[in-house]
């Protein structure tokens, strides 16, 4: 399971060929679908529980929630391995409850912070906040906020690499479910250097105009945020194949008929289509839902 933070529907069409092309063993279907919610902390927790975003109090999985990787590892006897580069989706919140291993590139507040750490986590929504101190501190240094998807992918070598002999060999004869999440195309949109030339720079660069437009967004703002946006579509979609190539490799295995891939985001992104940017619980269109 591939999910990409804000990607659109009708710009995951250049995704989807770009697998297909590069994989011609794999069949794939782009079909449409609509999300339960405009921002990820409403809409994931139909992708993994049997909540709707109205069921769920707050944005925490707890141990006692059911969810597909509990009933995978726990039931069906499958491998579980999740990856997430997004706050509001990590262990903070116990969305690795049920995976056998679980990395969120330890998405936490050090211990250094002190009071401002507990402060944070005592809060009806840590996730809004934790994000909310990583963009203030971390942006203002025009760095991104979080893994780019290179990062995620090396994270993931990473993890079968050192369990390999223990775990995953181990279980050769077990299925395995693998959920990724990306967080390229989120604001600030900046993949690397070589993708935003000639017109910007560097990536540090591309941050900075993020954060220069967003502060007071005009309609002639829009045409540079598409275009960061694609880029770091394209840089993203090359990541996406090296994840595939990357698994078959660490692995020892094709990814065929044995093997189910399912590409999908929590939601969408707005770029003046209706007078709104970005996903927010009012921006209720085709483009984010």
């Amino acid at each position: 399971l591939i999910t990409v933070d804000c990607l659109r529907y009708d710009y995951s069409k250049m995704l989807f060929d770009k697998i297909i092309r590069a994989f011609k063993y794999i069949k794939g279907v782009n079909m449409p679908a609509l999300t339960n919610g405009t921002t990820t902390f409403t809409s994931f927790p139909t992708f993994f529980t049997p909540f709707s975003p109205l069921e769920m109090k707050a944005p925490v999985i707890g141990k006692s929630i059911s969810t597909l990787s509990k009933i995978l590892t726990n039931h069906a006897g499958y491998l579980t391995l999740g990856i997430s580069s997004n706050p509001y989706i990590s262990s903070v919140l116990g969305w690795n409850n049920g995976f056998t291993l679980f990395s969120d590139f330890n998405m936490h507040i050090p211990k250094s912070y002190g009071k401002l750490r507990n402060i944070v986590y005592n809060l009806p929504e840590p996730a809004l906040s934790l994000y909310r101190l990583m963009r203030y501190k971390i942006i203002r240094r025009y760095k991104l906020p979080y893994p780019d998807s290179s990062n995620v992918n090396k994270e993931i070598e990473g993890i079968i690499k050192k369990y390999h002999n223990n775990i995953f060999r181990a279980a050769k004869n077990r299925s395995l479910f693998i959920w990724v999440h990306y967080m390229d195309l989120h604001f600030p949109y900046a993949p690397p250097d070589d993708y935003v030339k000639p017109i910007l720079k560097n990536r540090r660069e591309a941050i900075r105009v993020n954060e220069n437009v967003i502060k007071n967004l005009r309609l002639e703002h829009i045409k540079m945020l598409k275009y960061l946006y694609l880029k770091a579509l394209k840089y993203l979609s090359e990541r996406i194949v090296e994840l595939i190539a990357l698994l078959e490799d660490t692995l020892q295995a094709t990814i065929g008929e044995d093997t189910i891939v399912f590409l999908t985001s929590d939601h969408g992104e707005a770029f003046f289509e209706h007078g709104l940017y970005g996903h927010t619980h009012e921006t209720i269109y085709g483009e984010v839902l």
